[in-house]
């Protein structure tokens, strides 16, 4: 009779664990979503002396902006061209210039965390650029538009990105395979060392730190799909899953050096079916910037902490088209996004 009850009261305990267990997981997961965007940082993941805590929801909102215009430059069944652009700063800039704020409200109040009163945002887009650059100013940002031209705003992006590496002092010839029927030969920088990489069935993902660190390059080679179904399909949802599989590898990477990657589109917007806003265009130049002598000394021993060297690598080649995301790390927020097609 007593084992029967100290049985039972055991059975008890462990269901009441198990609940307990059941409730706090769907908690932490909830915590995960801000609104509508499911990319927004949490703030564990920053130090109390970030200076970026304060954008977190702006960030979020600026993520599923980026993915929503991201896919819809696959609406094809090929892409021709390379391309890049930053929702962020696109905000920013026409939000700042006082037209189009109903359209841009819109945008702003899927956000459930976001404070969309106009002093506020004015406030927090004014020092975004400073905020981010106060991060690592070794990366130069430079925003701005061009209304000359009646019913068109031409947004005005360029994006400098050092890479402290001593491979990255000179580049080597290969081949980029463009498509199934032609190649081009490229400069190439081979990089070695630990890096964080993901590795499925739909796509081989490694990060690339550049600057002094706290912003990466995230080149994404899909596997499974084409290149236009993969950015169709790319989403907030798939850029966190992405982030969250990253683990240290020790590799040999091969990259082409996209320096003075420049591009000149129209952008298509969502949700503006119901606005009468102007024509969009984005005019993006984003350059790799070779390390000097100096820069190696100063910011080479920070590096060296985030890619340790190893002696057995594995080899990862972006010899074909790719996605690319600039992004700040402790924030998760997406600075620039594109693709390297030719």
């Amino acid at each position: 009779m007593i084992v029967e009850m100290k049985r039972c009261l055991l059975w008890i305990a462990v269901s009441i664990c198990a609940v307990a267990v059941l409730f706090s997981c769907s908690g932490k997961q909830e915590t995960e979503y801000y609104g509508v965007s499911v990319s927004a940082p949490s703030f564990l993941e920053l130090s109390d002396e970030s200076s970026l805590e304060d954008y977190l929801p702006l960030f979020g909102m600026s993520n599923g902006l980026g993915c929503d215009i991201f896919r819809s430059f696959a609406s094809g069944d090929s892409i021709s061209h390379s391309f890049a652009f930053s929702s962020l700063f696109l905000y920013k800039d026409w939000y700042l210039l006082g037209s189009d704020r109903g359209y841009l409200n819109s945008i702003a109040n899927l956000s459930t965390s976001l404070d969309t009163s106009e002093n506020v945002m004015c406030k927090s887009l004014t020092n975004l650029s400073n905020s981010l650059q106060s991060v690592d100013s070794t990366l130069l940002i430079v925003s701005s538009i061009d209304s000359s031209q009646e019913g068109v705003l031409r947004f005005v992006q360029r994006f400098e990105i050092p890479l402290f590496y001593d491979e990255a002092l000179q580049t080597k010839k290969s081949f980029f395979q463009i498509d199934d029927t032609s190649s081009r030969e490229l400069d190439f920088f081979e990089l070695s060392g630990s890096f964080m990489c993901s590795f499925s069935d739909n796509e081989s993902v490694v990060e690339v730190p550049v600057g002094s660190g706290s912003y990466s390059l995230l080149l994404i080679m899909p596997l499974r799909l084409s290149l236009p179904y993969y950015v169709r399909a790319f989403s907030e949802m798939k850029y966190m899953e992405i982030v969250k599989s990253l683990e240290k590898r020790s590799l040999s990477l091969r990259m082409p050096d996209f320096s003075n990657f420049e591009t000149e589109m129209s952008v298509p917007l969502p949700y503006a079916n119901e606005f009468l806003v102007p024509n969009i265009h984005t005019s993006c130049a984003f350059n790799i910037r070779k390390p000097k002598e100096a820069e190696l000394h100063s910011y080479k021993q920070t590096l060296t902490e985030k890619m340790e060297q190893s002696g057995s690598r594995e080899t990862l080649a972006f010899e074909r088209p790719f996605v690319f995301l600039l992004r700040e790390k402790s924030s998760r927020a997406v600075i620039l996004q594109g693709v390297f097609a030719r």
